[in-house]
């Protein structure tokens, strides 16, 4: 618990920690599945919170685990993480590639008379919903995830296509 005379800090903390993909399991305890106690430890110390914050380490949970889709438990993946939510922005950017963007860089495959300017907008437009969707992202393992996930599929797909917009783009320019 981070004392409200530390306020600015405390928030600084709980965002930090909700951008690496961290899922409130209750008020002030905070879980993540993946190991990076030492990106963590560097925080606390930048943020000179070390009395304040208790880290533990672990692989399993005894009782009470995080449930899957469609297992019993109090605690649930896709509301920790908010999944639903982050499903649905999956979504509408894979919707908004397939029927606005896409055809905008449809033709310059087939386009000797590609202007570099135009490339690189548009690598960089794709770049930006990239970074976007992986700051909300938490990259749960595929267990934690629902069977109709999205998420591996349009990241892939964006960044094949993002591949291929830089390779456009000429070296000159």
């Amino acid at each position: 618990e981070i004392p409200e005379t530390e306020r600015k800090k405390r928030d600084l903390f709980r965002r930090s920690i909700l951008q690496l993909g961290f899922g409130s399991l209750y008020k002030s305890v905070y879980i993540y599945p993946w190991n990076i106690t030492e990106r963590l430890l560097s925080l606390i110390d930048t943020l000179e919170i070390e009395n304040y914050v208790t880290l533990l380490s672990s692989n399993e949970f005894i009782l009470n685990g995080v449930g899957v889709e469609g297992s019993s438990g109090i605690f649930k993946a896709d509301t920790i993480w908010e999944l639903d939510k982050i499903h649905a922005l999956y979504e509408e950017k894979y919707n908004w590639f397939l029927h606005d963007f896409k055809h905008k860089v449809s033709s310059y495959n087939k386009s000797d008379q590609l202007h570099p300017l135009y490339v690189f907008i548009h690598y960089l437009e794709l770049i930006e919903v990239i970074h976007e969707l992986l700051i909300v992202d938490p990259m749960l393992p595929p267990d934690y995830l629902p069977g109709n996930w999205i998420g591996a599929k349009v990241l892939a797909e964006f960044q094949s296509c993002s591949n291929t917009l830089a390779k456009l783009i000429p070296p000159e320019s």
